[in-house]
């Protein structure tokens, strides 16, 4: 009996499921998305490493340039609680959530008051489970596609989760011990947000990370050469013209990332491995 419940308990789930409305969008957005010549190179690569099976290890280059910036565990600790500490707790109430609503409602008519909200709970399972496929190298080549983006779309839906749970908290225990851990859960998770937010470098305005000096000498570089391309560290002067010129006059403004080391490896100076002047930005 057990089983057979079960069963169709799942059953319920999966018939709620758009699979064919789905099925028709992804039938469309590929073929769309082949249809730019700009793919054709990360395709090629993703045929290759599926093929031999080789892929970048991310946790290694990860801690690869934690070492090069002289960060230890601590270090990284704080920058992780900095960065992603609110939506850690989201993606925990989301699972919790996840075992409230599996947990607890068995009952079928129960059930198809949530059948939305075990579409998305399904949803960000699966984005989950790609996300770690593409971290932990199972399926190779995913960087190709910008698999990383996943963890976007992973924490998307997370506040969702996170006030079902809130609510069945404060619904089935009236206590004050609980009252006060979700508030203090949900002012934690919005001071730790207020960290990892960064000024636009689309403004036109100094901040801490470009200076007024960034801004004239860029303008400096605008007003008075013509011809010269640009060679980039970290942010493409692209941003900086955006900030200067506009989005739109900006479109005609690239630059090329330097590589590691400046090259030092294959040539005694940088400018040597250039055949025409570049203007450096250093930001």
């Amino acid at each position: 009996i057990l089983i057979e419940r079960e069963k169709k308990y799942l059953n319920n789930i999966f018939n709620s499921f758009p699979i064919t409305k789905i099925l028709i969008i992804f039938g469309i957005f590929i073929p769309w998305t082949l249809s730019f010549r700009k793919f054709y190179p990360n395709i090629r690569y993703l045929y290759a490493s599926l093929l031999t099976g080789q892929s970048l290890d991310k946790i290694g280059s990860m801690k690869s340039v934690l070492d090069m910036i002289g960060i230890n565990s601590l270090d990284f600790l704080k920058l992780l609680i900095t960065e992603m500490g609110d939506n850690i707790i989201f993606l925990i109430l989301s699972i919790v959530a996840t075992f409230i609503l599996f947990g607890s409602y068995k009952n079928d008519k129960v059930l198809e008051l949530y059948q939305n909200l075990i579409i998305l709970i399904s949803i960000t399972f699966i984005i989950g489970l790609a996300y770690a496929t593409y971290l932990f190298s199972i399926i190779p080549g995913l960087e190709t596609i910008a698999a990383s983006r996943l963890l976007n779309y992973l924490i998307l839906l997370t506040p969702i989760f996170a006030g079902f749970s809130y609510n069945k908290f404060l619904m089935r225990k009236r206590n004050p011990i609980i009252a006060s851990l979700s508030i203090f859960l949900i002012m934690t998770s919005s001071i730790i947000s207020i960290f990892s937010l960064y000024y636009s470098p689309y403004v036109f305005k100094p901040n801490c990370m470009v200076t007024k000096m960034d801004i004239y000498g860029f303008q400096w570089s605008i007003n008075k050469t013509e011809n010269i391309g640009y060679v980039h560290i970290l942010h493409p002067v692209k941003r900086l013209a955006n900030a200067i010129l506009g989005f739109e006059v900006a479109r005609g403004y690239s630059s090329i990332k330097i590589q590691e080391h400046f090259n030092y490896t294959n040539y005694s100076t940088l400018g040597k491995s250039y055949q025409e002047n570049k203007y450096l930005v250093i930001t």
